[in-house]
């Protein structure tokens, strides 16, 4: 009949509608499982930044640090990320499971052109802080650490965020950014590690200081460029310490490391770094800590033995 016929076709419609619908949802559900949102951290507290890399992480994100967070730079860079957190709610504490294979993109420094793209997994910046914390336990340990640098760059992500994380070290939330703070901070009872760099250290003046302060710095520790031997010699003069040097880069992470007590003095590879001259007279590596396993720099370095060289400049 007319009814039954009606009945059937309306039936047949409804379950192919139902179908397609139920099919297109399965499809959305299935590439939203597969492309994981790049997460822009767009925050200047050490703390806040901590606790949402962390949360971040562990909701399956990839974090994506820009060079700076000036609103040119975040138009620029727009099409690297899906998604910025610039306020944050309070901390997080419970304890989270995080997938080592999560990714963390940065951006070099532009030293050698435009800033180039670096995605490292968080294995491999774990590694490096251990590697941080079996060299300078003895000097960082029930130390709470305060930075001039940012941590939107390799260096002040390991050494300001994930490694005291890691180890339970108390950070400092904001970032100093004159010696008048530094000055300030060191007259509280607490003892310090410094993550600095040769431009702040050059700003520093003795005569700022009162020998009350100076024991409070146990350990400076100094990287983005190469820290010249006079101001490294007025560091020491002031607070009683050599400030510890890192050579490295966003793509090669931590390479070697030195403390200048006598000029020119000479790098220490980290104990899982291999260092060679390649044919231009350039460090090559093979790290656990470069984006490849093999990476060739563009610093000419003389090796005095098979663990120490000394840097020649850049070619």
């Amino acid at each position: 009949s007319l009814e039954d016929w009606t009945l059937y076709n309306g039936l047949v419609s409804y379950v192919l509608m139902g179908t397609v619908m139920g099919g297109e949802y399965l499809v959305r559900v299935f590439v939203k499982s597969k492309i994981r949102d790049r997460v822009l951290i767009n925050l200047s507290s050490s703390k806040d930044f901590a606790s949402t890399f962390n949360s971040a992480l562990s909701a399956g994100k990839e974090i994506v640090l820009l060079p700076n967070n000036q609103a040119g730079t975040l138009t620029e860079y727009k099409h690297y990320y899906d998604e910025v957190i610039e306020v944050v709610s309070g901390h997080e504490n419970e304890k989270t499971e995080l997938n080592l294979n999560s990714s963390i993109t940065m951006f070099t420094s532009g030293s050698q052109g435009e800033p180039q793209k670096i995605t490292k997994n968080l294995k491999c910046l774990i590694s490096e802080c251990e590697e941080l914390e079996k060299n300078f336990i003895q000097f960082v340990s029930q130390t709470k650490v305060i930075s001039t640098v940012s941590h939107q760059h390799i260096y002040g992500l390991l050494f300001r965020i994930l490694w005291p994380f890691l180890y339970k070290r108390d950070i400092s939330d904001k970032n100093i950014l004159y010696p008048e703070q530094l000055f300030k901070e060191l007259e509280k009872e607490q003892d310090y590690t410094l993550i600095s760099s040769p431009a702040f250290l050059k700003r520093i003046q003795g005569e700022d200081f009162v020998d009350t302060n100076k024991k409070r710095l146990k350990t400076i520790f100094s990287s983005g460029g190469q820290l010249d031997y006079n101001i490294a010699k007025k560091v020491y003069d002031i607070f009683g310490i050599w400030p510890i040097e890192i050579y490295g880069s966003t793509e090669t992470g931590g390479i070697a490391y030195r403390t200048q007590e006598n000029e020119n003095q000479v790098w220490t590879l980290f104990s899982n770094v291999v260092g060679v001259c390649d044919e231009r007279g350039c460090l090559k590596i093979t790290s656990p800590f470069a984006v490849e396993k093999d990476f060739s720099t563009n610093d000419q370095v003389t090796f005095t033995d098979s663990k120490h060289f000394i840097l020649n400049g850049r070619i």
